[in-house]
């Protein structure tokens, strides 16, 4: 039991850990096991629990002889809160450990650790392991940095915008992202997290940089690529809908026609299409991803689901974790820059000047994906709302 240990708090200030009856400062050598990631735990030689459990919480995959201790543990842990609440104590001004008697603390942390040290025992390492920890380290990193927001910049005479000033007092300067909460994987942000995923474009004004601008990366057609990626197909160096405006349809039809039938067809288990039949075979990837109840994707997630949907998971589920797989490699290339947040399917990046010289590269690492090279649409920025294409050679 001497490896494990559990972060008591992660804030500046109050860090503090429990490992083997004592409480640290800082982590040992033999600290390699906790619950959960946190900001503090980025980038160790460390190991998680949670992930083995898929993001259950601990109630869930507490083992039955613990059970009865651990209740006890969580309902008074429940009544500190609600006392804490009540006598309006702010724990972000404070070092949470400093509130509760050590002993309960030590008490708890050991019952952690017995849930950890069952869960090792007894559930297999995931296939996407090490995939899930660098994407809990990249989430991580993007929570520990407030964005900066000019509020004076917001539109007021738009609902959406003021709806949102008038949550300016109240609303967190941080992203933070849930990676459990969607059966896909795709990011999701948890409740009380800076709204990055469903802020209007109207308001997105009010995020600048802190360096000096935004560079945005997305895919082109991300999803339409991941299916010809899976089906082994040569990337098309142009747009994609282009390429299937000619190369399937004859050009014939229009292009918005083009991209309505080809999603349609697509997404649809029952939809039936003979043009783009011949170029792809949708009943290939099930073949290869689906065994009828489980998906079974590219990057180890196997996902429970009915025939209806299993195309829609095997795509959505596999170009998510292509962009975050590619956000983390393009993470380590950054110094002072440094990656701001994920909308879906764009990565968006806090460029220092002194950095301007690695943007080709970040382009170059970002295009090359497991699914071959992907037509990369790139946009520079001085605040969110207003980001600018522009045209770079891949």
């Amino acid at each position: 039991m001497s490896m494990l240990f559990q972060t008591l708090d992660n804030k500046n200030g109050c860090i503090s850990y429990y490992q083997n009856g004592k409480f640290l400062e800082e982590l040992n050598n033999n600290c390699k096991l906790t619950w959960r990631q946190n900001s503090r735990l980025v980038n160790n030689d460390i190991d998680f629990a949670q992930i083995y459990v898929s993001g259950q919480d601990l109630d869930n995959v507490c083992p039955e002889l613990l059970k009865e201790d651990w209740n006890k543990l969580q309902e008074r842990m429940k009544s500190f809160y609600i006392s804490f609440q009540e006598s309006k104590i702010n724990l972000q001004d404070v070092c949470f450990y400093d509130l509760l008697p050590q002993k309960f603390l030590k008490k708890y942390c050991e019952a952690k650790n017995e849930i950890c040290k069952s869960i090792i025992d007894n559930y297999e390492k995931p296939k996407n392991y090490d995939l899930m920890k660098g994407i809990l380290n990249l989430v991580s990193e993007i929570e520990m940095s407030e964005l900066n927001l000019d509020w004076s910049s917001i539109d007021l005479t738009k609902e959406k915008g003021r709806a949102l000033h008038k949550k300016k007092n109240i609303i967190s300067k941080k992203v933070s992202y849930d990676p459990w909460k969607t059966a896909t994987g795709r990011l999701a942000t948890v409740k009380n997290s800076f709204p990055i995923l469903t802020i209007n474009k109207e308001s997105r004004s009010i995020i600048k940089p802190k360096n000096d601008l935004f560079l945005e990366l997305d895919y082109n057609s991300a999803e339409l690529r991941t299916a010809f990626g899976l089906l082994k197909m040569e990337q098309p160096s142009i747009d994609i809908h282009d390429w299937i405006l000619e190369n399937v349809f004859d050009g014939k039809i229009t292009r918005d026609k083009s991209k309505e039938k080809t999603f349609a067809w697509l997404y649809n288990a029952k939809a039936s299409n003979k043009k783009l039949e011949k170029v792809f075979d949708k009943e290939k990837i099930l073949d290869y991803h689906y065994d009828g109840q489980f998906v079974n994707t590219t990057y180890g997630r196997d996902i429970e689901v009915d025939h209806r949907k299993a195309l829609n998971y095997i795509i959505q589920s596999t170009t998510s974790d292509l962009v975050l797989k590619q956000a983390i490699k393009i993470n380590k290339l950054l110094e002072k820059s440094f990656i701001a947040f994920i909308v879906h399917d764009s990565v968006v990046i806090d460029v220092d000047r002194t950095e301007q010289s690695k943007l080709n590269e970040i382009i170059d690492v970002f295009s090359k994906t497991d699914l071959g090279t992907f037509k990369t649409n790139i946009a520079l920025g001085r605040n969110f709302g207003d980001m600018r294409k522009v045209e770079c050679q891949q």
